[in-house]
């Protein structure tokens, strides 16, 4: 079984002489006899075909609940859609991700070459005193009829009197478009 076990002095002994192995030579009648020997340490590999008393083998890395094949597979089937997915999701490797060379690296070695040239030093987009050189921008915002004056009422009517004449319809965004 080739199992590992802790075997004292006396067991070494019986099972070196249940254990040895004679092997014939040449003509079949010259035999020498292979004893086993065991290393200074107590653990050893010993070749047991039945029961030593007094000796329990020891099974390393074996599950003491499922056995040295670990738990059981899970069927599919016995499976929510919902726990099938998350049990797809955990089967899964994870992924690698590698710098793309044209993006990543030769950026990379791009902004280096360019700061030992010039001895000064890109600073970090999200550095506090870069934002602070960066100008609001105004935020848009779809008009409603608040934002309604003279001109973009007219405005309106001349683009409603282009569109029935050229029968098409001109769209401000994908929102008015849908």
């Amino acid at each position: 079984m080739g199992a590992t076990m802790k075997v004292d002095e006396a067991t070494i002994k019986t099972a070196t002489k249940e254990n040895t192995r004679v092997n014939f030579e040449g003509d079949g009648e010259t035999f020498s006899k292979a004893a086993l020997t065991f290393p200074e340490s107590s653990m050893v590999q010993i070749p047991v075909s039945h029961h030593i008393p007094g000796v329990t083998l020891i099974q390393e890395l074996s599950d003491p609940i499922h056995g040295s094949l670990g738990e059981p597979a899970i069927k599919a089937t016995d499976l929510t859609p919902e726990q099938q997915f998350e049990q797809s999701q955990r089967a899964k490797k994870p992924v690698v991700f590698k710098d793309d060379k044209e993006q990543v690296t030769d950026t990379d070695n791009s902004i280096k070459t360019a700061e030992e040239i010039t001895g000064g030093s890109m600073p970090e987009p999200t550095d506090p005193a870069q934002l602070k050189k960066i100008k609001p921008t105004p935020k848009y915002h779809l008009a409603d009829s608040d934002d309604e004056d003279e001109d973009t009422v007219e405005t309106r009517k001349s683009v409603k009197t282009v569109e029935k004449r050229d029968k098409h319809r001109f769209f401000i965004n994908a929102k008015e478009k849908r």
